[in-house]
């Protein structure tokens, strides 16, 4: 008959009146509290607590929007890179690195979201142009490319075009080098339509005088120069007036100052002095040469792009506020000015002259029991310090190193508890509490070793117990070999095969 192992149909209970433990599916119905391990299949809880009873928490670090990272354990945020549920910015491209590639390579897309590193191509290989010195370069399958035919002179600013086809917008500059032959004095050139021009007779309101008033622009009004008062240009102030709309398809160049009363829509637009209007929509650039002014009497919408950027902070002016304060959001998109952070406002440190600063519920905050003097570089702790790690001394003059260790044994074999590199110091101080909490007993024991080539001598000076000893200490040194370094080796040779807990606070004293 085989054995079976104990059941109980409807679970189990402790107490009376009874405490359910278990139910019949044999899941654990009341609370879990023990200083070792829980193995299970499946763990449900209606709350998870840390061992000292404080419930466990899963909060993000750094602020809204930032990305995790693990800090030594913790979740914190990492500054500058944030998602917005739909935008990830990973702040300045200072701080954006991908590695790969070589000097001067250039990131390419495979056209379906696949990146890779590729050499930048070139004409003359390496970027370098095409053709022979003087000749404009152009897109020649995909290198550079240039031809005898087109050829510009920077001495003289003069480009020379075999044939000249513009279908858009063509700035040869300066006039006085631009040179057309063929023609009379007067004539104009006139294009039929489709690309080609020829010299006729200029036109013009009689005998190609201007048509309009004085500064009006000129346009051609069915064959004839026609002028307008809503569209006047004053050469004193260099100034363009438009009363109504402006439609530009291409290109526009101010190199004065632009007035137009309702909106204007541009492609480009480069302005060297002001521009004035009630709405601009503008496809694809504004620039604002050294001396333009851009004066925007209404809203500055710049929602929709990709990439607002304004330059050197010095050279952007926002008026209101104080001295000191700073531009705070409210979270929606809108900005205000706000008193800086910090202990006295305006972002200076809180508390009195030599203490040290720390983040005080959003504010700097400090404390006289925690000061650092410039003079003689000395911090002062007056309350508590808490350390994992504490070393006296730096560098040559570095004397000690204190630690904190935690091990565990359960048999009553020779147990080593930790090892410590020994290359390089002269002793080590052992303080070891070890608890048996099976048989409840506790021993302190004190112990000193010092270290000399592969020579190690201690001696266990104080030891004392409670309700009896829980195991017997020795000290060891490993020589170790080209692969492991010295080692002194710890062991306890425990009295019972208890689970018995070792807190162990070791010194280091360097050679």
């Amino acid at each position: 008959m085989a054995a079976e192992l104990f059941n109980s149909l409807a679970g189990f209970s402790v107490g009376i009146p009874p405490v359910p433990v278990t139910d019949a599916n044999g899941n654990i119905v009341t609370n879990v509290f023990t200083s070792g391990n829980v193995t299970a299949a499946n763990i449900y809880a209606n709350a998870y607590k840390w061992a000292n009873g404080q419930v466990f928490t899963g909060t993000a670090g750094g602020n809204n929007t930032q990305l995790q990272f693990n800090n030594n354990g913790s979740f914190a945020g990492i500054p500058n890179v944030t998602w917005d549920g739909s935008n990830l910015s990973l702040g300045s491209i200072t701080n954006v690195k991908i590695l790969g590639g070589v000097d001067g390579y250039v990131l390419q897309t495979d056209g379906t979201g696949n990146l890779a590193w590729t050499a930048q191509t070139g004409g003359g290989g390496n970027g370098s142009p095409g053709g022979s010195n003087l000749q404009v370069q152009f897109n020649n399958a995909g290198l550079f490319g240039g031809s005898p035919n087109f050829v510009f002179n920077s001495s003289t600013n003069a480009l020379n075009v075999l044939n000249l086809n513009t279908t858009g917008t063509a700035n040869l500059g300066d006039v006085a080098n631009v040179t057309i032959l063929g023609g009379s004095p007067n004539y104009v050139l006139q294009t039929d339509g489709t690309g080609n021009l020829s010299w006729v007779l200029g036109g013009g309101g009689s005998g190609g005088e201007p048509g309009g008033s004085n500064t009006s622009i000129q346009f051609n009004s069915n064959g004839s120069f026609g002028g307008t008062s809503n569209l006047t240009f004053n050469s004193v102030t260099n100034t363009l007036n438009l009363n109504g709309n402006a439609n530009i398809l291409q290109n526009l160049e101010v190199l004065g100052n632009i007035n137009v009363s309702d909106n204007i829509y541009a492609s480009n637009i480069s302005l060297n002095r002001s521009l004035t209007t009630t709405n601009a929509t503008i496809s694809t650039n504004l620039v604002l040469n050294p001396s333009a002014v851009f004066n925007a009497y209404g809203n500055v919408n710049t929602a929709s792009s990709p990439n607002v950027n304004l330059g050197s902070l010095s050279n952007i002016h926002i008026s209101g506020g104080s001295d000191g304060y700073v531009l705070s959001t409210d979270g929606l998109g809108n900005l205000s000015w706000s008193v800086g952070g910090g202990g006295g406002g305006n972002g200076s440190p809180g508390g009195a002259n030599t203490q040290i600063q720390f983040n005080n519920a959003g504010s700097f905050g400090a404390s006289p029991y925690l000061t650092f003097n410039s003079a003689t570089n000395t911090m002062t702790v007056a309350g508590n310090l808490v350390a994992n790690v504490i070393t006296i001394g730096s560098g040559a003059y570095q004397f000690s190193t204190s630690n904190v260790y935690f091990a565990t044994s359960i048999t009553t074999a020779n147990t080593p508890l930790l090892s410590f590199p020994a290359n390089s110091i002269s002793g080590l101080d052992f303080v070891i509490i070890g608890t048996d909490n099976t048989a409840g007993n506790r021993q302190i024991s004190k112990i000193t070793a010092v270290f000399y080539d592969t020579t190690v001598n201690y001696t266990e000076f104080n030891t004392i117990n409670v309700n009896g000893p829980v195991g017997n200490y020795v000290v060891s040194y490993v020589p170790g070999n080209i692969i492991t370094p010295p080692q002194a080796i710890l062991s306890v040779v425990p009295l019972t095969n208890h689970m018995t807990v070792y807190k162990i606070q070791i010194t280091a004293y360097q050679a």
